[in-house]
């Protein structure tokens, strides 16, 4: 978000869609989610302007609340990322015959069963 605000107030006429997502550098859907957040904020920090083709920076100053709320989501979304990358882990050590609790290697199949259905 600090990006795409630095971003407007460097363009004091806006920019659209496709040139923020270069001066940003984040993906076209992560851009598009934070220009919602901030235009539905009240006040809102941006608005769209001339037929909603660009965005521009408003003179509202966002309060340290939105801050520490976007700061709490930005944890709580680094939490649920390593939550995920800890279980791809353990299922790809799992798919490979290997227990990642210490309990050694085992198997991923029995060759022994092969043919007894």
């Amino acid at each position: 978000m600090h990006q795409v605000i630095s971003a407007l107030e460097e363009a004091p006429l806006g920019l659209s869609l496709h040139d923020l997502t270069h001066a940003v550098n984040i993906r076209y859907m992560r851009l598009q989610q934070t220009l919602k957040i901030l235009a539905l904020e009240s006040p809102a920090p941006i608005v769209q302007q001339e037929a909603k083709v660009k965005w521009q920076l408003t003179p509202i100053v966002l309060p340290e609340s939105f801050w520490e709320r976007v700061d709490h989501l930005t944890e709580l979304r680094k939490g649920e990322q390593r939550q995920m990358q800890e279980g791809i882990r353990v299922v790809a050590a799992g798919s490979h015959g290997i227990s990642d609790r210490g309990f050694g290697w085992r198997p991923a199949c029995s060759h022994s069963a092969r043919g007894n259905f």
